[in-house]
C-alpha cells in the first residue's frame, strides 16, 4: 500500500515461494540501471530463517539450513555490488529472536481465573485480556503479579522498558508469558501440538536477541555495539542517505560508535 501517497519506484508483490537468490538476483538488476534511474535505498527480505524456526525451533538442522541459504544470498549480493563496482552501504537485520517450545512448557489459565470472566483478545508470548463487566476485583486479584510462568499488569503499569500499553485499543490486562512457555485454556490447547519456536517474549531474554550488521562506507570498521534496540535503525538509516528521519522511539546515539568518522 502507498505511504502517504507513495509507493516504491520498484517493487514486486510478496511471494514466500520465491527462492532467496532469486530475491537477490531482483534487486541486483534494478541496482545495474543507469545511475539516473538506480534506486537510493533497497529493502531486501529473507522468510526462510523464520519460517523454518518457527517449525521446527532455532537449533533445528533444518533452521540451520535456512541459515545457511541466507548467509549464501548475501554472499551473492557482496559480490553482485562488487561486481557492478557499487560501494553501498548494507545493513542487515532481525526483527526479533527466536526460542523454542515445548508442550513440556505449558501453563491453563483457567487454574488462575474461570475463563468465563474474561475476554481474551489476544494469546501467545504476550496474552491480553478484558474482564467481563462486574468480575473486574476478582480477575484482578486472580491474576495482576507475577503467576506460575508469566507475569501481569494494568495496561497503564507495564514497565516502561516494554514500551507498550498506552494505545487505547490496548486491553485492560497485558500478562507477559515466561520464555519458552505457552498459556492457554484446557481443552484448547494440546501440549502434544506445542512444537518448534516463538517469539514475542521479553526483550530482555536472550532468545529474543536480534541480528544487526552493517559495513560500507558510512560505518566504522571492526566496532561492536554494547547493546541497541531494533528502533535505532531508523534514525542510523535516515543518518546514512542524509535526511531527517520521522520522529520515533529510535535512538540515533545507540549507534554513533558505528558510524564512520
Amino acid at each position: 500500500a502507498a505511504v502517504r501517497g507513495v509507493r516504491p519506484d520498484y517493487w514486486v508483490p510478496y511471494e514466500k515461494s520465491v527462492p532467496s537468490n532469486a530475491r537477490v538476483n531482483i534487486l541486483l538488476a534494478w541496482l545495474s540501471l543507469p545511475e539516473a534511474e538506480r534506486p537510493r535505498i533497497s529493502t531486501l527480505y529473507f522468510d526462510v530463517v523464520d519460517t523454518a524456526g518457527h517449525s521446527f525451533g532455532p537449533d533445528a538442522p533444518e533452521t540451520m539450513a535456512a541459515v545457511v541459504e541466507v548467509d549464501t544470498a548475501l554472499k551473492m549480493l557482496v559480490e553482485g555490488l562488487e561486481k557492478q563496482n557499487l560501494d553501498a552501504d548494507i545493513v542487515v537485520v532481525a526483527d526479533h529472536g527466536m526460542a523454542a517450545l515445548s508442550g513440556e512448557r505449558v501453563a491453563f489459565l483457567d487454574d488462575l481465573i474461570d475463563p468465563a470472566a474474561i475476554t481474551v483478545t489476544a494469546w501467545g508470548a504476550v496474552v491480553s485480556l478484558d474482564p467481563v463487566s462486574g468480575r473486574e476485583a476478582e480477575v484482578e486479584a486472580a491474576l495482576l503479579g507475577v503467576k506460575p510462568h508469566m507475569e501481569c499488569w494494568r495496561k497503564g503499569e507495564i514497565p516502561a522498558r516494554l514500551a507498550y500499553g498506552t494505545n487505547a485499543r490496548i486491553p485492560a490486562i497485558v500478562c507477559l508469558v515466561e520464555t519458552g512457555w505457552t498459556i492457554g485454556l484446557r481443552g484448547r490447547v494440546d501440549p502434544a501440538r506445542i512444537r518448534g519456536g516463538g517469539h514475542g517474549f521479553d526483550n530482555q531474554a536472550p532468545e529474543m536477541r536480534a541480528l544487526f550488521i552493517a559495513r560500507g562506507p558510512s560505518f566504522a570498521r571492526g566496532v561492536t555495539l554494547p547493546d541497541m534496540d531494533s528502533v535505532d535503525v531508523q534514525p542510523l538509516l535516515a543518518r546514512t542517505l542524509g535526511i531527517a528521519g520521522a520522529p520515533g522511539d529510535g535512538r540515533a546515539a545507540d549507534t554513533e560508535a558505528a558510524m564512520a568518522r
